[in-house]
Formats: C-alpha cells, structure tokens, sequence
C-alpha cells in the first residue's frame, strides 16, 4: 500500500525555467505524517539540493495562513533554506491554494503566509508582480581573527585556487548560519573555484574548533564592477556583488542559487557598500538573482521570483 502525496518541483530566484535553484515541494496534511527516516528517503530520492515538506496549520482568527516547513537535503536535515522557502510559498499561492483546509475558506484576499520552521517563524509576502519577500532574520557576519594563514591557503587549494594568485580581501564566519564567506579582489577567483569534495569533508581546519563546529558551507564572493557584466554575459550591470556557494557537508558539492547565505552576504556587503538595498548575482550553471531589504530591527526582506517546472504524485510506501 502506498500513501499519495501530491508534488512539485519549482525553481527558485529565477523566473524562467531550468534555471534559479530547483526545490521539491511535498504537500502533507500534517507535520509528523511520515517519520524523519522516511522524509530523508524521499529528499535523497528526489536528490534537489533541498526538499521541503509543507503541512497546514488551522488557521486562526485574523492570522494569516501559517505552514509547518521542514527541510531536507540528500543526506540530512538542513536547519534553514532560503530557496526551498521560496519555492514552496510560490506552490502554495499558485497551486494549492483553493485545496488546502486553511486557505480555500479565505473570502478576502490574502497576499502573505506564515511558516513555522526549526529556524523560527518565516513570513512571505507576495507582491502584484509575483515577487516573493521573505522575511528572515539578519545573518551576523563576524571576522575571522584566528585562523591560520596555512588553514586559509588549504582551504583555497581544496577549493582548486592558488593562495599565491587568488587574492582575499577578508574571511568572515556567520555561526548563526555555519557558513564561512570569503571575499576574493577579483571575479576570476569565484568563476574558477572548485571544490574537492571528500578533501573538504576529510578537513580538520588544522584544529580550529570555531571552524570544526560551524563551518557547513562556503560562499566565495566578490563586489561587482562594470567589467563583470560582459565576463557573465549579464543584461544588467547593477548588480552589487557576485559569488558561488559550497555545501558538502549537506550533500551537495555547490548550491546553483543559495537563499541563506544571502542573509549573511546582505549585513557584509551592506556595510562595505552603505546600502539598505541590494541586489546580487550567484554564477553557478544554473544561475540566479537576488534582491535584499535590510532593515534597522535585524530583520530583512530576502526577495525573487519562483516558476513551477513539475507536477504529480509521490506513492509513499506505508
């Protein structure tokens, strides 16, 4: 016997197929209705660098729609997913809507859900455009003052750079996020890096314990310059800065378009740059973009659009 769950996948900060981040959305009437061994099956079966699991919340009086999320990589739970957020709000508004206990009652227009996740409660607004806002707490950017020159040298050889000719500008580590950020003078570094999986996974960080315990993935990054635009063959040249995310710590070699570390690259690059208000690009294959709002109270609006590639049923077995 088996239990049918309907199911989609949906790319992420982009709004043209085959391109963003994919996410899988799986709809479930309520949280706990498989055990944890059962989601990771799935998420490792659909083998998307996330896999969201989505379930109503019974709506309370003048609250608007609330989800419980929960999200899972091919090898384990992630505590955060900025992508798979997006992906699953954009199912839900477009998809789901009138099918779901909690929203196909609503008389009045809605245009905002609510998620409760491991990482705390999520709003999403949607905009008249199809532009989604999350609101997600500010990532906390730190500098690193402790690591050694050759902890920093094999990190770069593991990511197939040369310490001698790639140039860092500045390390920084988010614990809140466990994602250290790298900032490279150049474009050419990020375009380049590589990284060497089981090398990375293998790395002890020469005995660094605030490395050892929040490092689970690496975004390198650089400020954007006009030049940039005919390297990335671009449209646009207003972009603020540019990077790539790796992740093998979560089963995935580099994340095409990275939601979270977004948080942490908008306090970093908000400050070098004096802006509130800031828009990146991320130059994997896939490739996507990404508008941020900073706001005074630690929160901010992480923003793009989504667009829905796949549609059917997911047989679970009971």
């Amino acid at each position: 016997l088996t239990t049918p769950k309907p199911i989609f996948i949906a790319d992420a900060f982009s709004s043209t197929s085959f391109s963003g981040n994919p996410a899988a959305i799986v709809i479930l009437s309520k949280p706990q209705e498989f055990s944890n061994e059962t989601f990771q099956k799935i998420a490792a079966e659909m083998n998307l660098s996330e896999t969201a699991f989505v379930s109503p919340i019974e709506l309370q009086e003048s609250e608007c729609p609330k989800f419980s999320l929960r999200w899972f990589s091919p090898t384990n739970e992630v505590h955060f997913c900025g992508h798979a957020t997006l992906a699953t709000s954009h199912v839900l508004f477009t998809e789901m809507w009138d099918q779901l206990p909690n929203t196909a009652s609503l008389k009045d227009p809605v245009n905002a859900i609510l998620f409760d996740t491991a990482y705390g409660e999520l709003k999403v607004e949607r905009s008249s455009s199809g532009q989604y806002r999350m609101k997600f707490p500010q990532g906390q950017p730190e500098a690193v003052t402790n690591m050694e020159q050759r902890t920093l040298d094999r990190i770069l050889e593991l990511l197939s750079l040369d310490p001698s000719a790639d140039k860092v500008s500045e390390v920084c580590l988010c614990t809140k996020t466990r994602k250290l950020m790298i900032r490279f003078e150049n474009l050419n570094s990020i375009l380049r890096a590589t990284p060497h999986v089981s090398d990375l996974l293998d790395f002890d960080f020469h005995g660094n314990e605030d490395l050892i315990q929040n490092v689970k993935g690496i975004i390198v990054n650089t400020q954007f310059r006009e030049e940039d635009q005919s390297v990335l063959k671009l449209d646009e040249n207003n972009y603020d800065f540019v990077s790539r995310y790796f992740t093998p710590w979560n089963g995935i070699p580099e994340d095409p378009v990275n939601g979270s570390g977004h948080t942490v690259q908008a306090v970093y690059w908000g400050k070098q740059l004096n802006k509130t208000n800031l828009k990146a690009f991320q130059a994997s294959k896939r490739r996507g973009e990404l508008f941020m709002e900073l706001n005074d109270d630690g929160s901010m609006y992480l923003c793009g659009y989504a667009v829905k590639v796949m549609k059917g049923i997911l047989d679970v077995p009971q």
